[in-house]
């Protein structure tokens, strides 16, 4: 399928923006005030909410900032946690603040969503030990915040998603030895950057040109993980066993579609339930532009109710060796 007339569009706008610059040589302030930017002229119209209110965990480091969605207050529902994309360095509550708002609507589960700590200032693991401390904590809250603990969902999209998809491992192994510890019963990655440093097909044929600057990308990359982010594949993990059943969704041309549907497949091949779909026609971080992106405003609302009837079935998570 061609690509999505309006991707199209906001790829050549970004193009002209850019000029003929090196993306890497701009400050990591630099870089997240863009995204703000983009945000503030490509998310779109933020849906309504009934109650959405910030929050504050005891994080490793300090306070930990977060944000609640709440469709239905007082209401005891599922809940997802949500780590943003923006290449680790950017990224922020108010970049995702609209696909938040969709997914816990659609979902009808209250959506909480982490402002972990970012590289250079803060790299590998910090982030990851914010999403420890936001878990951790979410599970402590949960009947304050009318949270049903047994359908916990942990989301993430782009780099979000490693830092999603990491966590669930580790949850999953802690739980195995303190069953007092909190389970996940579902992961979400969207357009996940699972292979940090890999080479896939993908990455080659849609390197230039397609949302993702490849020299800004190893730039945030290695200050995230140190040079090379060899040891930091989640393709290269040999237990994926026991995790919870996992959503993927990946677009056509993204430079992570493939290692998005490897992962999938290693995932099956170990009994995990998956359920993965390439969205034709759209490029990496199409979900957070909806307003530019219509047809993405579809996918995240679908996205939404698939996490929320997914849930409404689980029983109980399995956490089986």
């Amino acid at each position: 399928m061609p690509i999505d007339p309006r991707a199209k569009r906001l790829l050549d706008l970004l193009a002209a923006a850019k000029g003929s610059g090196s993306g890497a040589d701009v400050t990591p302030a630099a870089r997240r005030a863009a995204l703000d930017q983009l945000a503030d002229l490509a998310a779109g119209a933020p849906p309504h909410v009934a109650e959405v209110r910030d929050l504050v965990a005891t994080g490793p480091d300090g306070p930990l900032p977060l944000r609640l969605y709440d469709p239905s207050p007082g209401q005891t529902q599922p809940a997802i946690l949500f780590f943003h994309g923006g290449g680790w360095t950017a990224g922020s509550l108010k970049t995702h603040d609209v696909l938040c708002r969709t997914l816990a609507l659609h979902a009808d589960c209250k959506l909480v969503a982490v402002d972990y700590r970012q590289p250079p200032e803060h790299p590998y693991p910090a982030p990851v030990e914010d999403g420890w401390a936001a878990l951790d904590w979410l599970a402590g809250q949960a009947c304050a915040l009318h949270i049903d603990a047994a359908k916990l969902c942990v989301a993430g999209d782009s780099a979000g998603a490693h830092i999603a998809a990491e966590l669930v491992l580790q949850a999953r192994d802690a739980h195995r030895r303190e069953p007092t510890r909190p389970r996940i019963a579902l992961q979400l990655l969207i357009c996940p950057i699972l292979d940090p440093a890999g080479a896939l097909p993908s990455r080659q044929a849609f390197r230039d040109g397609y949302f993702i600057d490849p020299d800004v990308f190893a730039h945030d990359r290695d200050a995230y993980f140190g040079p090379g982010a060899l040891s930091a594949s989640l393709l290269a993990s040999t237990d994926l066993r026991g995790s919870p059943p996992t959503l993927i969704h990946a677009a056509e041309f993204d430079p992570f579609r493939d290692e998005a549907l490897a992962y999938a497949e290693q995932l099956a091949a170990s009994d995990v339930e998956v359920h993965g779909r390439v969205h034709p026609g759209l490029v990496h971080y199409f979900y957070a532009l909806t307003g530019a992106i219509p047809a993405g405003r579809r996918i995240v609302e679908d996205i939404g109710k698939e996490v929320g009837t997914t849930l409404a079935a689980l029983k109980a998570p399995r956490f089986d060796g």
